[in-house]
């Protein structure tokens, strides 16, 4: 059973269609040529695009499938007799294929950064469902389109994709390469693609009403259960240190600020996940800040899920522990920082505008999450 996403189509009209639109899958004008039609269709590299025609725009017959490592790429079909439509449409997607993917620069600022991957479905390729050095794989992908900065030497045990103008700067000991290879520099020309471009939709807000958060102040405990729970506004909590504990599949969705201070943390017990929404579909910018996250799974990066909406232009992780899940937030800044000497565990995914990481970090990507989270 097929589950379309189509981006529109045409010959001589434009069709309504079924299904989910991409705005980032275009097709140009048909142009008629020597009895062939022909047109240009704008979308993601490495993608599989089927492409269909129809002589009344309702029934639709697949002609073509097109698969090139190209984001524009040069459709050529046998012209027929009278009206012709032409659509396109895709197979669902991952929302994370890589370790970091940004529309604008990553910036890698700090030294002792490590990107490989695992994946904690495949016994192969972990232990136990948790990464194992001795198992890491070479997909620790890092994807902007503008390119990558790197003044701290960063190694990366994954490919670099970067747009067509994009650029890669990487420090004296840096490397691009697969597990085994220590560089400098990059293993071979095919460690770096530049045919990237950024194509992940924004988010809308998960619903409009839900459980208000509980406890008070007479508890050291917020706990959240199988529930939806609703802020509307900011989530600033100030006293004395609190842990909001998870023990059940929560969302929690908070419309402006979300700053959990320092000395606060969320503990997300066995069995148990918490999806965090922050933002609104427009209006005024809001920020989180966030530091003590912990999760019974050290290896199942799908139990702690942050989803910035689009007014959402700041997401700061705080390091100084170590991070299992996922951020898909793709109009923030994305910032993540750990002091002093010690090198901090980030196993997941991030989706962002941008990315910058200052400290010393080892990231894996958990290939799992393709199959894992949801699809765009």
């Amino acid at each position: 059973m097929r589950l379309p996403i189509t981006a529109l189509l045409l010959c001589l009209a434009v069709a309504p269609v079924l299904g989910a639109t991409d705005p980032f899958l275009q097709l140009s004008a048909p142009v008629l040529t020597n009895g062939q039609v022909q047109f240009i269709l704008t979308g993601e590299s490495g993608v599989r695009y089927v492409i269909e025609s129809s002589t009344n725009a309702q029934s639709w017959t697949p002609v073509v499938t097109n698969s090139d490592y190209s984001i524009t790429r040069l459709i050529t079909l046998p012209s027929t007799n009278g009206l012709g439509f032409y659509r396109a449409w895709r197979y669902p997607l991952p929302r994370f294929s890589g370790a970091i993917t940004a529309k604008q620069i990553v910036s890698l600022h700090g030294y002792d950064v490590h990107f490989d991957s695992f994946d904690s479905a495949d016994p192969s390729k972990s232990t136990n469902g948790a990464y194992d050095p001795a198992k890491a794989q070479a997909n620790g992908d890092i994807a902007s389109e503008p390119g990558l900065s790197d003044p701290g030497s960063a190694a990366i045990n994954g490919k670099v994709k970067i747009g067509p103008s994009g650029s890669y700067l990487l420090g004296p000991y840096g490397y691009i390469g697969p597990i085994g290879w220590t560089g400098p520099g990059i293993y071979s020309p095919d460690w770096v693609r530049t045919d990237f471009r950024f194509a992940l939709p924004p988010l809308s807000p998960p619903y409009s009403s839900g459980f208000a958060i509980p406890g008070g102040s007479g508890t050291n405990y917020t706990i959240l259960g199988n529930a939806n729970y609703l802020v509307n506004g900011n989530f600033t909590p100030a006293g004395s240190p609190k842990t909001i504990l998870v023990v059940g599949i929560a969302t929690l969705y908070v419309t402006g600020d979300f700053h959990l201070p320092s000395s606060w943390q969320i503990k997300i017990e066995p069995d148990a996940r918490l999806r965090i929404y922050v933002g609104k579909s427009n209006g005024p910018a809001s920020s989180t800040e966030l530091s003590q996250v912990f999760t019974w799974s050290d290896s199942d990066a799908a139990t702690f899920q942050y989803y910035g909406l689009p007014s959402n232009t700041s997401v700061i992780w705080n390091g100084n522990n170590a991070y299992t899940g996922v951020v898909y937030a793709p109009q923030a800044t994305m910032t993540v920082g750990g002091g002093g000497s010690t090198v901090y565990d980030f196993q997941g995914a991030v989706v962002a505008n941008s990315v910058v990481f200052n400290g010393h970090f080892n990231f894996h990507f958990d290939e799992n999450l393709i199959k894992k989270t949801p699809q765009r």
